[in-house]
């Protein structure tokens, strides 16, 4: 998508990560942890009023072309809604024309919208758990830029800066394109959809113990008897309580014996 302003001053690296305060970031380290260099915090904050409000252009031009792309009703991208969001994260590529003195050859390839949701999702017993995983919220490449490589380059870059494997992120209504995408790229099949509309896969509850906000409502005591006791606040205020020996690393869901129906599908779950 070509604007009529260079992108370079917004966007100095062709791919750059923009979160709530609107300051575009290199990629690199975890979000988690990584602040922006000097260079860059400077170089967004003494933008002019116009190039802030052309990085606004950016945003809301791109979100809707994914709107109307995946068929909604609503724009899912902008950048009011990022500036309000308390951890979406956005990926963005670029690519700058070489002859500076060209005016609106700078072309927005595609973004890719991630964050932390707070969503309930079936496990293979048929239990609901509430859980908070890295969730894509929303996925763009330019018609005439698809099958370059743009996509994927998002995807691994998002992957190695918030550090996840892809079969533990959480799919907001993903595309037929998107599905196959993820299919192809990172062997994603046999998608589980979830009556909140997001589609999880066989394996998301597996091998969870590095992720501290996955489950929100945990609660640890110390070890009793070589058991770690862990307490989960259900969903009605009380706790309950499930125990994981300290010597074995066992999953948050086991598979279960038996196949269950999840919604749409009749395959085992995890």
């Amino acid at each position: 998508m070509n604007f009529q302003f260079s992108l370079d001053s917004i966007f100095p690296e062709d791919l750059m990560i923009i979160g709530r305060d609107l300051t575009p970031k290199v990629v690199d380290g975890s979000l988690n942890s990584s602040t922006p260099s000097e260079y860059y915090y400077k170089h967004f904050c003494r933008l002019d009023p116009s190039s802030k409000m052309a990085l606004g252009e950016v945003l809301d031009r791109m979100g809707a072309a994914s709107a109307r792309a995946q068929g909604l009703s609503q724009v899912i991208t902008t950048m009011e809604k990022l500036r309000t969001s308390e951890n979406h994260i956005v990926y963005i590529i670029t690519r700058k024309h070489p002859d500076r003195s060209v005016d609106g050859a700078d072309i927005c390839v595609g973004f890719l919208k991630v964050g932390r949701k707070r969503l309930f999702i079936l496990d293979s017993s048929g239990g609901q758990n509430e859980v908070m995983p890295v969730s894509v919220l929303d996925f763009y490449v330019h018609e005439s830029l698809q099958r370059h490589g743009y996509g994927r380059q998002l995807f691994d870059a998002m992957l190695q800066t918030e550090r996840v494997e892809p079969v533990h992120l959480a799919i907001d209504r993903p595309s037929d394109k998107l599905t196959s995408f993820l299919a192809k790229h990172y062997g994603l099949r046999q998608p589980c959809p979830q009556m909140n509309n997001f589609v999880v896969y066989p394996g998301f509850f597996s091998d969870r113990e590095e992720d501290e906000l996955f489950y929100p409502n945990k609660r640890r005591s110390p070890m009793k008897n070589g058991y770690e006791v862990t307490s989960m606040v259900g969903v009605n205020g009380s706790p309950s309580f499930s125990r994981h020996s300290h010597s074995s690393a066992a999953s948050p869901c086991r598979p279960a014996s038996r196949e269950v129906r999840n919604l749409h599908d009749h395959h085992q779950l995890w």
